[in-house]
């Protein structure tokens, strides 16, 4: 005899109930938490048995370009650097109990899932909880053409994949980040779109937070340090979340991604990878590494942010989909992109050092006086540089000063609070437009803002130009590469914490272009580079100077 059954997804208790008001009690005050009616267990059964991820998803109509040459398939290499061991995890696994919850070390337990002698598959069980809000993929940002790779990896965020995102510099991430982040914003509600990066430059760049800031946990120093995303605030946060994205990943090491499972786990009472989060990871693992502590503590509970990402136990469970871009839209010269690729995955290299002697030459004075910027390791050589050229100018100076502004977040008791907070935030201090800023007549700038992406007229974030003189309004005039002169306004510099507030900056965007550092170039697009290779101190970073725009003219 068939019976009424109600299964139950992502709630406290996940599993086959026989009445509506035992799921109501499994999924309350759980946003993420759904039970579905079956007439019988039959038909539950038939209906694990062929669910399959957001199966009614509309395809993407954007339109590929084919505007750029692929190189073969010589370039790409594999996605992680090969001499990492990929069996080296992290945090503790969890310990599996009867109650379903923290055990005494703080480790999520799951309840395991048998009722009435059946167990559920959940990967099947579960179908895409946007499958419903969907609806056909519209065309993409105007100006922006997408080539069918990247179609590839903004279809499977769309279908409700994990997706790790990767590829040698200028094969465009940055822009499919940027164009899944704004077709999942409208699908789902900007307060249910996490996005980060590891870096406040790099948070920038996404329009997004850093991921500590997002997480609520500040710099973790202890393990117990990510029980912050525990507290009433940043859970609330977390709850409401259906996608993380986060930038820069190869910045975040596998220690703290297993930490941040188990908290998600238990923060959004589900065993599923980061507690039912879909996520979005991008970033090139032959580039910057996770920030290593200069000594690692043998103290248990200490936190030492050991290893890559992809070692972690988090990573294995996610079953993140790859795409692994291969087109790249950033340098033209095949030879060049052929001898990076070398650099990049540490191989053979003799094939970049004849290009180098090939191209080792006293460069020719620019036509239209836009000099070379000089990328260097480190903040004090780049700030030296620019204020002694500066100097060396005779005409007069002239100064803006920032306005910033904090806009707190949440009900009137919190407010002090998230103040406070956001006036000690790293954003003031990592901000790409600087609190004060010295312009003169001759004075070598960089965009620091998309201000224009008319094909033909472009001024984006890193545009080159020269300070013609100052308009009757005090703003400066830039004369910039592409032959524009524009009098550049005051614009906003915002970074968004979810659930505490907003931190914004007024101010000219503009920065000395004599010289810039290799942290604050991310994101930019340079044409005209010197590298200084001294002082590089970091695996990736020498190839993180030489992936721009160059040629071997």
């Amino acid at each position: 005899m068939s019976h009424p059954v109600f299964v139950e997804q992502n709630g406290r208790k996940r599993g086959v109930f026989y009445s509506s008001e035992e799921c109501e009690q499994q999924v309350r005050g759980n946003r993420s938490a759904k039970w579905s009616p079956y007439s019988s267990v039959e038909e539950t059964k038939d209906r694990c048995a062929g669910a399959s991820p957001r199966q009614d998803a509309q395809p993407l109509t954007l339109e590929p370009s084919h505007q750029h040459s692929v190189v073969s398939g010589e370039l790409a290499g594999p996605a992680f650097p090969s001499d990492v061991k990929k069996e080296s995890f992290f945090a503790v696994q969890p310990k599996l109990t009867s109650q379903g919850s923290l055990n005494g070390d703080g480790d999520f337990c799951s309840e395991a899932n048998f009722i009435l002698g059946m167990q559920l598959e959940e990967s099947k069980a579960m179908p895409s909880r946007l499958s419903a809000e969907l609806r056909p993929a519209g065309d993409s940002q105007p100006g922006i053409q997408l080539s069918e790779e990247q179609m590839v990896a903004i279809e499977h965020v769309r279908k409700g994949h994990n997706l790790f995102l990767t590829g040698c510099g200028g094969t465009g991430k940055s822009t499919v980040l940027r164009e899944i982040i704004r077709q999942m914003t409208e699908i789902l509600g900007e307060e249910n779109v996490g996005v980060c990066a590891m870096t406040g430059v790099a948070a920038e760049n996404v329009d997004g937070c850093t991921l500590h800031s997002l997480l609520g946990i500040g710099v973790p120093y202890e393990r117990k340090d990510f029980r912050k995303m525990r507290n009433k605030s940043n859970s609330r946060r977390l709850q409401r979340l259906d996608l993380l994205i986060i930038d820069e990943v190869s910045m975040l090491s596998g220690e703290m991604l297993d930490y941040i499972d188990q908290e998600l786990k238990e923060v959004r009472h589900s065993t599923e990878p980061f507690g039912g989060l879909q996520v979005v990871l991008s970033g090139d693992f032959y580039q910057l590494p996770p920030v290593r502590q200069s000594k690692v503590a043998k103290n248990a509970k200490a936190f030492n942010n050991l290893g890559y990402a992809f070692e972690s136990n988090a990573w294995q469970s996610g079953a993140l989909k790859v795409v692994d871009l291969a087109e790249v839209h950033r340098q033209r010269d095949s030879e060049f992109i052929l001898a990076l690729a070398d650099l990049r995955r540490g191989e053979d290299t003799s094939r970049f050092q004849e290009l180098l002697r090939q191209v080792r030459r006293q460069l020719p004075k620019p036509v239209d006086g836009i000099e070379s910027t000089i990328l260097y390791c480190h903040n004090i050589s780049v700030d030296r540089h620019n204020l002694r050229k500066l100097q060396q100018i005779p005409s007069r100076e002239v100064k803006f000063a920032a306005k910033d502004r904090i806009y707190p977040f949440g009900p009137k008791e919190s407010e002090a609070k998230h103040e406070k907070a956001l006036r000690a935030h790293s954003f003031w201090k990592n901000c790409r437009a600087s609190s004060k800023l010295a312009l003169k007549e001759g004075a070598q700038v960089m965009l620091l803002k998309n201000l224009s992406q008319t094909r033909g007229a472009y001024l984006i974030n890193g545009s080159r130009g020269v300070v013609q003189g100052f308009a009757d309004s005090g703003n400066p005039v830039v004369r910039f590469r592409n032959g524009q002169s524009k009098e550049v306004s005051t614009e906003e510099f915002t970074m968004k914490i979810p659930g505490i507030g907003a931190c914004i900056r007024l101010q000219i965007p503009l920065a000395l272009a004599w010289a810039v550092t290799v942290h604050k170039s991310q994101g930019m697009t340079l044409d005209r580079l010197k590298v200084n290779l001294d002082g590089t101190f970091d695996f990736g970073q020498a190839y993180g100077k030489l992936h721009w725009d160059f040629s071997s003219n």
